[in-house]
């Protein structure tokens, strides 16, 4: 027992002092590399510059970095960090000094999306393609108070958005973040990896529609949409090989048509449900203009050029052009 003591005391001592070396040597030097070492992997991993204000150590194991950039080719600021905190591992340093930051805070980032007239996001070509499965990045970062600006030919937003990655799995990342907006929240966690592998859970009580209307209306044939998703539940998955969506949820949606003629007021409400590649519509409740219907349907994504389905559309009766008609059954398949 005595033997044993011993050698833990010399265990512990030994310990103590290749800390304080860590500390007083290793520390120092690499933070003295820092700057180059934030060069040469943005030049590494994205088409544009990284660059940083001030760089201030509190003679421990963490630095704090204040006023960094992301610009991409163009010169346009792609992403700004006004604080962000890094803790070192001294022993990860001596494997690899891209791998010595155990850990990152986030303090106020802002992530800057713009989309140009040809629908072409301003990130398309920030990030370079790599051959690699892993990043330099093994340990946990989190991001406090940071905003999401969406600008748009037809609309912008700002999201709020907190959250956590965990890199302790590398290639494969723990996600839990939440995304605000207008009171409202929507709730992301799961695992992912570098080329979008994973699963990831979406979730929300209540998400409002209505202010992204615009967008929408760019894309169909609709004016004045309003309306919400309550109950949202979401799985995502990606194998590599097939990518699948399963959950339910429930919407209220209305807008009016533009199908040619007067603009013709459509309303939809009732719950949808995924599983796999197939999407279910459970009695939802189908209005246009002075007709109502509840729709029942499956309609099945396996193969994207050929989507298939199959449903029931039930109404008392149909108004067109002021006549009406009885409509005790109609369905298709």
């Amino acid at each position: 027992m005595n033997k044993a003591w011993k050698i833990f005391i010399a265990v512990l001592a030994v310990t103590a002092v290749l800390y304080a070396a860590a500390v007083k040597f290793i520390a120092p030097q690499y933070l003295a590399q820092v700057p180059q070492l934030v060069k040469s992997l943005s030049q590494s991993y994205i088409n544009g510059t990284v660059t940083l204000e001030r760089l201030d150590w509190n003679g421990r194991l963490e630095f704090t970095a204040y006023g960094i950039a992301v610009t991409d080719t163009r010169g346009e600021l792609v992403a700004e960090v006004p604080e962000a905190k890094f803790g070192i591992s001294p022993l990860r340093a001596f494997v690899a000094p891209a791998r010595a930051l155990s850990d990152i805070t986030l303090v106020g980032p802002k992530l800057y999306l713009k989309m140009d007239e040809g629908d072409r996001w301003n990130m398309a070509d920030l990030l370079k393609p790599s051959d690699s499965d892993e990043t330099p990045f093994y340990g946990y970062m989190a991001l406090n108070d940071g905003t999401v600006s969406v600008a748009t030919p037809y609309g912008d937003w700002a999201f709020g958005v907190n959250a956590a990655v965990d890199g302790g799995a590398n290639p494969n990342f723990a996600v839990d973040g939440t995304v605000s907006y207008g009171g409202e929240e929507l709730k992301l966690m799961g695992v992912v990896d570098t080329k979008a592998h994973g699963r990831l859970n979406l979730k929300t009580d209540k998400f409002t529609l209505t202010d992204f209307a615009s967008f929408a209306e760019a894309y169909a044939p609709l004016q004045k949409l309003a309306g919400e998703v309550d109950e949202l539940d979401l799985i995502w998955e990606n194998d590599g090989e097939n990518t699948s969506l399963s959950g339910k949820g429930d919407i209220q949606l209305a807008a009016e048509a533009l199908l040619g003629g007067e603009p013709l007021p459509v309303a939809v409400k009732g719950g949808i449900e995924a599983s796999g590649r197939e999407v279910m519509l459970d009695a939802l409740e189908l209005t246009a203009g002075e007709n109502t219907a509840q729709l029942n349907c499956d309609i099945n994504f396996e193969n994207m050029e050929n989507i298939t389905g199959k449903g029931a559309l039930k109404a008392d009766k149909l108004t067109l052009a002021g006549q009406q008609f009885p409509l005790p059954l109609w369905k298709a398949a």
